[in-house]
């Protein structure tokens, strides 16, 4: 990650401040950060009460003759670990943990203090870790709850956000959109002020691809320069050591972002406004699942392993459980499962946001360039978890915000699903019957070429081909890890294999293909 630090010393103590963007941290912390730069403020200063009015995206770190403690943002953006007796910022090439690696697989996540490698301890978000000299030992202490009780729902009008989210863009100066054409970042292209930014960029495979085509008009109705890259996809390879980097942190590789090119800009994302405010992976139907049981939620996570989690849960009753526990233990802490299914989901996918799997994205992106996220800022959070889960289903909440600022900007067909925003029957059945054409006439036929990201089928083939059938045959983790049946995996390779040369390859998203990625994305992390 590109951050920015700066650093105190006096006498026997040492302070480090890591963020995107000093400046903007100084703005938002004016009223003792001008003490700390001046010497004034020492580690002794950082208690727990101290943190929790620290505002925006941080890593914090601190030493004296006695101890050091690393104290992480409400969100973890910027990680760290505990690794024999020290901190480490990136993962040691060592070996896998058995469970984490089951948890990547069947839920894109881990939970808790999980790491990928053995006998290390991920700072969870909103905590602080100490080690302490005398001993060795180092303990995680949480200085930040995540509350979703639904208790303390309020009716949460979006121009609130919408001024909110304007007042934060307004406190940058130059900056660069990472744009899609998504609900998310055109919501923050029509808050911003045209002047303050330097360009839009769009990341696509294909130069007819709808995130590029939406995003330049986009660009266009704002009157702001659009950069394009367009990447063959599989120049995704020379990047793989890095993206498996990332993918140690505890997901299935992704990691595209890398393709774009370096800059001293400063960029910002859209990330986390999606779950935040559109609802995305909570469930209107909610008056169904209030009856689930934690286990059974975590076995059908919106955005865990589908396949997996219908057809083959049986055969992993013993992990299931253990994480099941680990839940309960580290990211419910205890408390009870309240009788609203969203508000569950909201908790257990959210307590610490940086471990939802799209997280890579930011990774990569901040690789790359200086990114700041904007939806990590402390009063929108706030209000997030107070925010009713029904005012946010189906995006309405964020297309309020759109409304009242642009309206032009709603007119703008969606790059997800080529249908207007707010879509109606015809609407559907109109796209049909043209995806139907375009499937006769259209040259362009794989996924990314029409969107922007490849199926992860898609992924998978390029992975084999790079690494070799062979290097995860022979895994040794496919003997090692009770999880992994071989006679399953085998049967499951065949399959895709074959499936490759199938027409539908690479053009339709396949569970079945998903859940074998996700398996090779770990396999790939063999040091050997």
């Amino acid at each position: 990650m590109r951050l920015e630090k700066l650093e105190i010393k006096k006498n026997n103590s040492f302070i480090s401040i890591e963020t995107p963007c000093l400046q903007l941290f100084k703005n938002k912390n004016q009223s003792w950060f001008e003490k700390f730069e001046r010497g004034l403020i020492s580690s002794d200063h950082f208690t727990e009460n101290f943190v929790k009015n620290i505002k925006g995206q941080f890593r914090i770190y601190l030493k004296d003759e006695h101890n050091e403690t690393c104290i992480l943002d409400r969100w973890s953006s910027i990680p760290s670990y505990s690794y024999k007796n020290k901190f480490v910022h990136e993962l040691p090439n060592d070996e896998l943990d058995e469970l984490a690696a089951f948890s990547i697989f069947f839920n894109r996540r881990l939970w808790g203090n999980q790491s990928t490698i053995l006998n290390v301890k991920k700072i969870p978000a909103g905590s602080s870790c100490t080690i302490f000299a005398k001993n060795d030992k180092d303990v995680i202490n949480r200085w930040h709850e995540r509350d979703f009780d639904p208790l303390n729902k309020k009716k949460i009008e979006p121009e609130r956000v919408r001024l909110l989210l304007s007042k934060i863009l307004n406190e940058l100066d130059k900056y660069s959109l990472l744009l899609s054409g998504g609900l998310d970042t055109r919501t923050l292209l029509a808050l911003s002020d045209s002047k303050k930014i330097s360009d839009v960029l769009t990341l696509g495979f294909h130069k007819k691809s709808r995130e590029i085509l939406v995003a330049s008009q986009l660009a266009k109705l704002k009157n702001v320069e659009h950069k394009v890259v367009i990447e063959d996809f599989r120049n995704w390879m020379s990047c793989l050591d890095k993206a498996l980097t990332h993918s140690k942190f505890g997901y299935p590789l992704n990691s595209l972002f890398l393709l774009l090119p370096r800059s001293e800009t400063l960029r910002i994302t859209g990330i986390g406004l999606d779950y935040m405010f559109q609802g995305m992976y909570l469930d209107p139907l909610t008056q169904h699942n209030d009856s689930k049981s934690l286990k059974d939620v975590l076995i059908s996570l919106p955005c865990g392993n589908r396949y997996a989690g219908k057809y083959l849960y049986k055969l992993f009753k013993d992990e299931i459980q253990s994480i099941t526990e680990l839940v309960e233990k580290d990211t419910l802490r205890d408390k009870e499962w309240c009788s609203n299914y969203n508000d569950n989901l909201r908790k257990i996918l959210f307590d610490d946001p940086s471990m939802h799997y799209s997280y890579t994205d930011y990774y990569s992106q901040s690789s790359q360039a200086k990114t700041i996220i904007p939806a990590f800022d402390n009063e929108l959070d706030e209000i997030w978890q107070t925010i009713d889960d029904a005012s946010i289903l189906n995006k309405k909440f964020t297309l309020n915000i759109l409304k009242e600022t642009n309206q032009n900007f709603v007119r703008v067909k969606s790059a997800n699903n080529d249908l207007p925003l707010e879509w109606n029957i015809l609407d559907r059945a109109l796209l049909i019957g043209k995806n139907g054409l375009t499937k006769i006439f259209s040259k362009v036929k794989l996924e990314h070429q029409k969107r922007t990201w490849p199926t992860q089928g898609y992924m998978a083939k390029v992975l084999i081909e790079e690494k070799g059938k062979d290097f995860f045959y022979d895994s040794k983790y496919i003997d090692r890890f009770n999880w992994i049946d071989k006679t399953w995996f085998e049967t499951e390779m065949k399959w895709f294999l074959s499936r490759t040369n199938e027409s539908v390859f690479g053009i339709k998203h396949c569970d079945r293909e998903n859940s074998l990625f996700y398996l090779l994305s770990i396999l790939s992390m063999d040091k050997s």
